[in-house]
């Protein structure tokens, strides 16, 4: 990838948290800057959701990255801050948990006509999430039995994806529905990831199942869609969900689509919530080899991680609540 974009702007519409006290660093000069009273209307949930625009030769595109949880939180921040919906030219979904696409119906109801959606066809298929004496167990999917287990409470469905009510709203409002799990160029310097490549280095998220044809099967999130931006003369900017295929599954297989190996940086969900120790210590080794200016985890981080990033690179690693917001 050779092109690139001048300038890139984030802000943050759905996150697990506000925080209007919260003190923009000084180190970062003005590229992340904390909502402080800006945010005083605004409501947080479990869920993610960004605004991404790109300027180039002073041409500005504005995205939607994930909708948030059911709550429709989004709904109340983006008029906090005043964000009008016709603005968004593209919306991408980053995978088919209820936390990033609860509020699609209600969203789609404001967006332009014809606008484009950008999901995985997998994102639509059921969702499982094991208890802890399921998990890291082998079970015999073919027999599984699932009411048994669900009273058991051994296993829980997630909110389903609203497939026929979106198809029948996307008919009426002619959106154009992109189910892909290949890579697609948005614009000179921008694209989506497509299907992630995962290495044996980084394990994908255990301890869940979707249904497939009435078949049920573990989760390996094939589904996740990042975003990656070329920034000019700094190197990519990796936007994430949740990160389940691994966050630094997800870094390697932006440097070898758009043969960028300059990480400029890490903003999203990095799905290090329940990670071991070890896992924690190994991602932080190579977030230092990697050498990203900003790391920006939040959502499904964890406390944990976040806590031992900005212990070991406090220049390069900040916080994150609604309304924070990027200037790169």
């Amino acid at each position: 990838m050779t092109e690139s974009v001048d300038k890139v702007l984030i802000k943050i519409l759905v996150a697990n948290r506000t925080d209007v006290t919260l003190r923009s660093d000084p180190h970062f000069k003005n590229q992340v800057i904390q909502p402080g009273p800006s945010a005083m209307d605004c409501l947080a949930e479990h869920g993610l959701a960004l605004s991404v625009v790109t300027i180039r030769n002073g041409e500005r595109h504005r995205y939607l990255f994930d909708m948030g949880g059911l709550k429709k939180t989004i709904m109340n921040n983006l008029n906090a801050f005043k964000i009008d919906y016709s603005e968004f030219e593209k919306v991408f979904l980053s995978h088919g948990h209820y936390d990033h696409w609860g509020a699609i119906l209600d969203i789609s109801q404001q967006l332009n006509n014809g606008i484009e959606f950008i999901l995985n066809p997998e994102g639509l298929y059921p969702r499982f999430s094991l208890g802890k004496e399921l998990t890291g167990t082998k079970i015999d999917l073919a027999t599984l039995d699932f009411q048994q287990l669900k009273q058991e409470k051994k296993i829980r469905q997630l909110p389903d994806f609203p497939e026929k009510k979106f198809r029948e709203l996307a008919k009426e409002k002619n959106f154009k529905l992109n189910f892909t799990n290949q890579p697609i160029t948005i614009e000179p310097g921008v694209t989506t990831s497509g299907e992630i490549s995962v290495s044996d280095s980084e394990e994908v998220t255990k301890g869940m199942l979707i249904r497939k044809n009435d078949t049920f099967l573990y989760d390996e999130f094939n589904d996740e869609l990042s975003l990656y931006i070329n920034i000019q003369d700094k190197g990519l900017i990796v936007i994430t969900g949740c990160g389940h295929r691994g966050i630094l599954n997800t870094i390697k297989h932006g440097q070898t689509l758009t043969g960028l190996q300059e990480i400029y940086a890490v903003i999203g969900g990095f799905h290090q919530n329940w990670a071991s120790p070890e896992r924690i210590r190994k991602t932080i080794e190579q977030f230092k080899a990697l050498k990203p200016k900003i790391i920006c985890g939040f959502h499904c981080t964890g406390f944990k991680f976040n806590a031992e990033c900005m212990r070991q690179l406090p220049n390069q690693t900040t916080l994150a609540v609604v309304g924070t917001t990027f200037i790169l």
